[in-house]
């Protein structure tokens, strides 16, 4: 900050020579003149001075027998003046930051917090349906609006919360940890715990409901493995009522997960030739403005692009955009995996589904597959023996 406004004002980097430029500085400093970033040279100091002190040190310079020489002048009041006759500088000055100061009055960003299970581009086509899009007048947007129709539209959203920061529709959701399980009215609501693979009990721990099924049953997918009702008897054993809880219960499912993977011999890559050329653009929205025309050449080509925008303040943004676009041109080819290659795709394909399943916290018994090849395809076929935990629903 301090730097901010020392330019502001304007200052002089000066060199001191002399037989004691010691003793300037110290008289400078009793007399309050801030000399500031003193480095010593061989033959001279070099340092930095407010503009409206250096009047005043011209005294001092001739009581120490000391001489300075300016060797650059920074700052604002510097640069005006070098560029005092640019008028068409000074104009594009002015109305750039009348273009921004009217950019400030719509939205240019959107932000969605919160969200877990549904994606910022749904919202964002969400919220845009509603009208409030990129340019929106921001008085225009009805907050209240908005918050009741995403409640209303999203059934696993239990609290909204919309403000305007900025250029920036801010979205802040909570999502309900179980938006499945609706909540009963009825005593006589209950969940029963459903099965969910084909498999065998293996092991099985009930903390509420009564399990129907034990360790060693042969089960199938939909099957009821732990009943949510609780039957209550009078004395002569006839079930008069029954008690409603919702089942809960760990339940270990060991079943067959099939594998099949086949990978043909034949591919096509794609061969640079090395011939490549660039067009900048700029872009304002979704609208794109090429700053040069030139026809593509190519067949085949990529493209990669490079893009920058504005960053004046963090809550602060228009979407002005450039860059270029570079196109690459290829040729396909034609190639042949061998078998090491194959097997080498096949493996990876294995390995992260075996990944995919550690991550879920599935337990693998035991891996019985293989790898087959013929003339034109290499196929992985078998299947693996896993544990699946199956929880309360």
């Amino acid at each position: 900050m301090l730097s901010f406004f020392r330019f502001l004002k304007g200052y002089y980097i000066l060199c001191i020579f002399g037989y004691s430029p010691e003793r300037f500085m110290n008289l400078c400093r009793l007399n309050g003149i801030i000399l500031w970033d003193i480095i010593p040279k061989e033959e001279y100091y070099e340092c930095k001075i407010a503009r409206k002190d250096y009047a005043r040190t011209e005294s001092f310079m001739k009581k120490t027998k000391v001489s300075a020489e300016i060797r650059k002048e920074n700052g604002l009041p510097f640069f005006l003046r070098k560029n005092r006759k640019r008028k068409i500088f000074f104009a594009g000055i002015f109305f750039s930051v009348i273009f921004i100061y009217s950019m400030s009055f719509f939205i240019w960003s959107f932000t969605f917090i919160g969200n877990n299970k549904i994606h910022d581009d749904i919202l964002l086509r969400f919220v845009n349906s509603l009208g409030v899009e990129y340019g929106t007048y921001k008085k225009n947007i009805d907050i209240p609006r908005i918050e009741e129709e995403i409640r209303e539209y999203f059934n696993g959203i239990s609290w909204v919360s919309v403000r305007i920061s900025g250029t920036g529709l801010i979205v802040s959701i909570k999502e309900n940890e179980n938006p499945d399980n609706k909540q009963t009215e009825g005593k006589n609501e209950y969940d029963d715990l459903i099965c969910g693979t084909n498999g065998q009990i293996v092991s099985i721990i009930t903390r509420s409901g009564i399990p129907l099924v034990k360790v060693g049953d042969e089960v199938t997918i939909g099957m009821v493995l732990v009943e949510g009702k609780y039957p209550i008897y009078d004395n002569d054993g006839n079930i008069i009522s029954y008690d409603y809880v919702d089942a809960d219960a760990d339940v270990v499912i060991r079943t067959q997960y099939p594998i099949h993977r086949t990978v043909s011999r034949y591919y096509r890559h794609k061969n640079y030739t090395g011939n490549e050329y660039s067009i900048p653009y700029m872009r304002f929205g979704q609208h794109y403005f090429c700053l040069q025309y030139k026809k593509n050449p190519y067949m085949l080509y990529d493209v990669i692009v490079n893009e920058k925008t504005n960053a004046l303040f963090s809550e602060f943004s228009i979407p002005l955009f450039w860059g270029n676009r570079k196109y690459c041109e290829y040729v396909e080819i034609e190639d042949l995996y061998n078998d090491k290659e194959g097997r080498v795709l096949l493996k990876r394909f294995l390995e992260k589904t075996v990944k995919e399943f550690e991550e879920k916290g599935v337990q693998i018994i035991e891996n019985n597959v293989k790898i087959e090849t013929d003339s034109q395809y290499l196929k992985l076929t078998g299947y693996l023996l896993i544990d699946i935990m199956q929880k309360d629903n």
